[in-house]
């Protein structure tokens, strides 16, 4: 037999495998019964992305944009519950997280004049008022910032952590729900764009969050100037472009963040 033809064969057996398979452990309601000698593996790779995109579809099926319920989600608190399976996470209900969550001691402790301030100058930019001055005030002190200056409070490196996964949640919702007719390809290329640090580095000196960073390094400071002089000067020969900000080097790590 030729390669050819051996080939041909193989695929054409892999095709009636293929057709066949089952998963093994569930009963089959309708079509063709499975062989048991059939057998069909699949990549980890496959196996993972089965798995998202049943996560995406029990998400789809409860999520109603601008209507958000939690009693939707009680099914999905308890199946975590169960899989997870620690005495650490007892949740059954979504309000058991906020309820099994502490607030740190530097977010609820009374805030000073400076953090007030503070709070009132980045207020004036938009429409959320933050509750802890104080939390906000370590949204803006980066790791090189001494601890003995900072009254406790912490660098923006948990906060980071945490705004990253919601600005994902955020950018991903509005593509997905506005452009049903987008591939794949084109949601990740946009969702990466949105969330990039060149955008959001672009984003915090328009608004002036950079003037609040607080950090003890000359290297840093410089490598701000420089950018925040070249954004701007990007920004006036725009012409009222609004992607000048593509047109610049990246911004500092800190500027984004």
């Amino acid at each position: 037999m030729s390669a050819r033809n051996s080939k041909r064969c193989l695929v054409q057996a892999n095709e009636r495998t293929r057709r066949t398979w089952y998963p093994v452990g569930l009963k089959l309601l309708e079509g063709k019964k499975t062989d048991p000698k059939n057998k069909h593996s699949l990549g980890d790779k496959t196996i993972a992305d089965v798995c998202e995109a049943i996560m995406g579809a029990a998400f789809l099926t409860h999520n109603v944009p601008g209507a958000w319920k939690s009693q939707d989600w009680t099914n999905a608190v308890v199946a975590v519950t169960k899989l997870v399976g620690s005495d650490d996470h007892t949740m059954i209900e979504w309000s058991d997280y906020s309820k099994s969550y502490e607030k740190p001691i530097y977010q609820v402790a009374e805030a000073r004049g400076a953090h007030l301030e503070l709070a009132k100058q980045v207020e004036q930019v938009h429409d959320y008022r933050f509750r802890y001055p104080r939390l906000l005030r370590s949204a803006f002190n980066h790791p090189s910032y001494p601890t003995a200056w900072s009254d406790g409070i912490p660098s923006y490196q948990r906060l980071e952590f945490l705004g990253d996964s919601l600005l994902d949640m955020a950018c991903i919702s509005h593509i997905f729900y506005n452009y049903p007719d987008k591939d794949p390809q084109w949601l990740t290329e946009h969702k990466m764009a949105m969330v990039s640090n060149k955008f959001l580095g672009a984003v915090c000196v328009l608004v002036g969050f950079h003037k609040h960073i607080r950090q003890n390094s000359s290297i840093t400071t410089a490598l701000i100037d420089e950018y925040v002089e070249e954004l701007e000067g990007a920004e006036k020969v725009a012409n009222g472009a609004k992607d000048f900000w593509t047109t610049v080097k990246d911004p500092p790590k800190v500027s984004s963040k």
